[in-house]
Formats: structure tokens, sequence, C-alpha cells
């Protein structure tokens, strides 16, 4: 098996098979592995290794990897925008009027997406400010300190430790 150890094995995979070939003696053909041993070696699962196994022990990349996912407000996402420009912020209006031009989403989608846009224009034009020293009770906490004009300041304090 000395040819196939340089066709991409998984390094986990190539050790495990060469410390079996020492113990059991050279392998001729992939197919005289025993998965269940391979298998204690690895820690991985007898399926995991028989799919291994069918692809000649290399890792194929999902069938699905660098292919943009579709959401269902791809076509929608502009007039969205439009209304909440406009100030319909209320979803169920929006997703009334979605519907009315053949949106099939459900309220949820048009309420995560308005908030998403909501909270981007607060933080267009926000500030942070960080302040550290003794603060409540001698603990050493960062104070944050966030400011914006749309809305009033929001303070937090997290703890160090």
């Amino acid at each position: 098996m000395k040819g196939i150890q340089s066709n991409g094995f998984l390094p986990i995979i190539a050790q495990a098979i060469a410390e079996m070939e020492e113990t059991h003696g050279e392998f001729s053909s992939i197919d005289e592995v025993n998965l269940a041993e391979l298998g204690r070696r690895t820690g991985l699962s007898r399926s995991k290794l028989r799919r291994l196994k069918r692809n000649g022990f290399c890792e194929k990349l999902h069938g699905l990897k660098g292919q943009k996912k579709e959401h269902i407000l791809d076509g929608y996402s502009s007039v969205l925008d439009a209304l909440l420009k406009s100030g319909v912020s209320n979803s169920k209006v929006c997703l009334e009027r979605l519907q009315a031009i053949g949106f099939t989403g459900s309220q949820s989608t048009v309420k995560r997406y308005t908030l998403l846009c909501t909270l981007d224009r607060i933080f267009d034009d926000a500030t942070v400010f960080k302040l550290r020293g003794e603060s409540f009770r001698g603990k050493k906490l960062e104070t944050v300190s966030l400011q914006t004009g749309k809305i009033p300041a929001v303070e937090s304090v997290m703890a160090k430790e």
C-alpha cells in the first residue's frame, strides 16, 4: 500500500495504517484494511471509514462548497429597504406589502431583516469609549460606554477576571 499513501491520505489514517502494516505485514490493496481495527486506532466511526475507503481514503470537499446560498429575501430586499427608509417599520405592514408582490416568506424573516437594518443604522454613527480603573467594590472592571445620536447613551460593565 505504499503507493496509495501519497494519494492524499488523512494524516491520522495514514499513521494508523502504517502501524497496522508493521503489525500485520503490508496490505496489497485498500480492501484488506480492517475497518474495525482502523476505527479503534483512529477514533473514527466505521461508517466514516467505509465512506473514506470508498473514496480511496481521500478527503473530498462537500458538494456545495463555494456555492452561494440563496436567501428568501434576495429579490425583495430592495423593496424592504425602501419601505424602511420611508419610515414603515412595522413588520406586519412590510410583510403585507411584500406578499402583494409575491413574497412567500414568514413574518419572522421580515422582523429579523428589519431589526438588523435598524441596528445597522443606529450603529453607523456610534462612538464607543472604554474606561479602565477601580470601580464598584474595588473590582477591576472595564466600563464600556456607547454613544450615538439616535438613542441615549448606553453603559455596560464587564468584569475582567
